[in-house]
């Protein structure tokens, strides 16, 4: 080919049309030659690199399954002037196909070309300084980029394993000098790119018997099996430690699935589950040396807390109507639980025995006292903001059938009014007090304890804001004296007429107001339809069935105080 090619340039010199036909012809052989033979190539081999041109160096292509291409294309060689010398070419190293060889390049007579060498695939990382990175306490040598991840772990194969530098896990690791060094022996296996850890019980982690288990949150190898034939002996990273199991739960408010650290059963004996998954103090519980135990990772366990009063009740699902209750203790077991299950009855109410199963299962609560009246509704459904779920319950307050006469005497005393119904008060109050007064500080105070003042000085059982109230009420128009609110917190009757005149002048935008401030009226916030849907909700389960108008009933929703 060398010898056509010298011959083809030097009559090329003396006939232009021959030249260009004879280089045409030239060109095609090559291409034809550099597709002739591709050489065998697939998923993590490193394809067979570009021929060096006639004058030049080899081009190096990229790895197998990679449609990089490297800089440079075919030579061309060009012709030389009669009586001069030939030029030199112009091309680079030869085209690459994936897979294949590089192309021959044509290069000149008297002059030299270098071919580009090709490049790795655009945006690739570059490997990282020794060519390794360590991995679990493992030098592993770096993958070309370009090296297929199938199976989405991390790891890959060109000529040894090696662990990708994209790899999630890859992108804290330290560089290393990589010398094919066997990892440091140990109980482990070594597997793709990281050392995995010896199944510690064969027959409940590896159902499938294929050698492959899983335990304390991981994947695991059984000693002995095919997973783990041939492979090299190594050091397996650390156990978790702590004092809790780390396991994934769906919150029941919006059923999303979130991970949890929950705590050792305390009455393993009670466990009905074969694989040790336990309930008590309103939560998961694991009981040690079980199937489950061994399944869940290890994690640190933090105070379990809950958003009521401790005490000496149980806070329980009603099994009727499906709401949390706190239930009383039972005063004389020995005559109230006759079928030993726990549940009494005692004082016209379900009562828990003391050290029971159900009293295990509780949480510690106040029960109310055995004079309350009502009942809450069966079906109570917290209201939805924006796909996020707004805490809510149903409880009792002794007392609340009375204080609940006394302001509705009021509410219906000032008549109808044009912005709806007036009881929608008792809403407010239910929504801003847990005990419908309002005793709380003068004013109010912020969450950092600041007190309230100016245009944010509150009064009355809806804590209604200075900034609006001087609008609304005649008597306190233009005014800048705030302190003159104060007198609804003592004078009901008052309190009531600023509300509705609030309401009235307001419409529907007395609930942006009345969240943030005069000077957010209108606003559309998430804050302030967190905050209108939740009264919304207080307001629907008041008139439920019968209504609550009359009873010691308490709705509650949690809406961070601002």
């Amino acid at each position: 080919m060398h010898s056509l090619i010298e011959r083809s340039r030097t009559r090329a010199a003396r006939r232009p049309e021959v030249s260009r036909l004879l280089a045409a012809c030239v060109a095609w052989l090559v291409i034809a030659c550099s597709t002739a033979s591709p050489a065998p190539g697939g998923d993590d081999d490193d394809a067979t690199g570009g021929s060096a041109p006639q004058g030049g160096s080899a081009g190096t292509s990229s790895s197998a399954g990679s449609t990089s291409v490297p800089s440079g294309g075919m030579a061309t060689g060009g012709t030389s002037p009669a009586g001069g010398a030939p030029s030199t070419p112009t091309g680079g190293a030869g085209a690459t196909t994936p897979g294949g060889t590089g192309a021959t390049g044509m290069g000149g007579g008297a002059g030299s070309s270098v071919g580009t060498a090709g490049s790795a695939t655009a945006g690739a990382p570059p490997l990282p300084p020794g060519g390794g990175l360590v991995i679990d306490g493992t030098c592993v040598a770096a993958c070309d980029a370009s090296v297929a991840d199938s199976d989405g772990d991390g790891c890959g194969y060109d000529t040894r394993d090696c662990v990708l530098t994209t790899a999630p896990f890859a992108a804290s690791a330290a560089a290393c000098e990589y010398t094919g060094a066997a990892p440091a022996p140990g109980d482990g296996f070594f597997m793709g790119c990281r050392c995995v850890r010896p199944c510690a019980g064969a027959d409940s982690s590896d159902p499938l018997d294929d050698g492959w288990g899983w335990e304390y949150g991981a994947t695991c190898v059984i000693p002995g099996g095919t997973a783990a034939a041939s492979k090299l002996p190594c050091v397996p990273p650390p156990m978790p430690t702590g004092d809790g199991y780390l396991i994934k739960t769906t919150l029941e408010d919006t059923g999303e699935e979130v991970e949890a650290c929950v705590p050792a059963c305390t009455k393993p004996e009670w466990v009905d589950d074969a694989d040790g998954w336990g309930y008590e103090q309103r939560t998961t519980c694991i009981v040690p040396g079980s199937k489950a135990e061994m399944q869940v990772a290890r994690c640190t366990l933090t105070p379990h807390t809950f958003p009521w009063e401790p005490g000496d009740g149980y806070m329980l699902k009603d099994g009727t109507t499906m709401q949390e209750t706190c239930f009383p203790p039972c005063a004389n077991p020995d005559d109230t639980d006759p079928t030993d299950d726990g549940w009494g009855y005692e004082m016209e109410r379900a009562c828990i025995v003391p050290e029971s199963k159900p009293a295990l299962q509780g949480a510690p609560c106040v029960p109310a006292a055995a004079t309350v009246e009502g009942t809450c509704p069966a079906d109570v459904m917290c209201p939805t903001v924006d796909g996020q779920a707004v805490k809510c319950g149903c409880t009792w307050v002794e007392g609340f059938k009375e204080r609940k006469a006394e302001i509705l005497a009021v509410v219906d005393a000032s008549g109808t009014q044009s912005w709806g119904n007036a009881r929608y008060f008792l809403a407010s109050a239910m929504m801003e007090t847990d005990n419908l007064t309002a005793d709380y500080p003068l004013g109010d105070v912020y969450p950092n304890g600041q007190m309230k003042t100016g245009d944010a000085f509150n009064a009355g059982l809806a804590k209604q804001n200075w900034g609006m109230m001087r609008q609304c009420h005649p008597a306190w128009s233009g005014s800048s004296d705030y302190m003159q609110a104060a007198a609804m917190n003592q004078d009901l009757t008052l309190d009531v007429a600023v509300y509705n005149e609030c309401r009235a002048k307001f419409g529907d935008q007395w609930w942006s107001g009345h969240r943030n401030g005069a000077a957010s009226l209108g606003a559309n916030t998430h804050d302030i339809r967190v905050f209108k849907a939740a009264m919304e909700w207080i307001w629907a389960e008041l008139q439920e069935g019968d209504g609550h108008f009359g009873d010691d009933v308490y709705f509650w929703a949690d809406v961070t105080a601002i």
